[in-house]
């Protein structure tokens, strides 16, 4: 096998390792952002009460969110290099290919 057959080899296979990921944390994330707005609903509803406590209310709200933005962040950046490994495996396998002109 030539080294070139094995490097786009190495490719795809990195890349189906690395959709198997992002797709499994997207999963996670789902499932995260069902649990999110549940409780942000039930802090939300907080503010209904004339003398709920806006201390804790503030301090919950930016810990939630703050979690949010990390989870929204880890998995843009995880979909990112998703991305520049598909558009990698397209150029390797244009280049690669039996049919491409070298």
């Amino acid at each position: 096998m030539s080294q070139e057959l094995i490097t786009q080899h190495e490719a795809i296979e990195d890349l189906q390792q690395t959709e198997e990921m992002v797709v499994e944390f997207h999963r996670s994330v789902n499932a995260t952002l069902e649990t999110f707005l549940n409780e942000s609903k039930t802090l939300y509803t907080q503010t209904n009460y004339v003398n709920y406590d806006q201390e804790d209310y503030c301090k919950r709200g930016e810990l939630m969110f703050a979690q949010l933005m990390d989870i929204a962040t880890q998995c843009r950046d995880m979909m990112a290099e998703y991305r520049i490994k598909l558009a990698k495996e397209e150029m390797l396998s244009c280049k690669y290919s039996p049919n491409s002109q070298r």
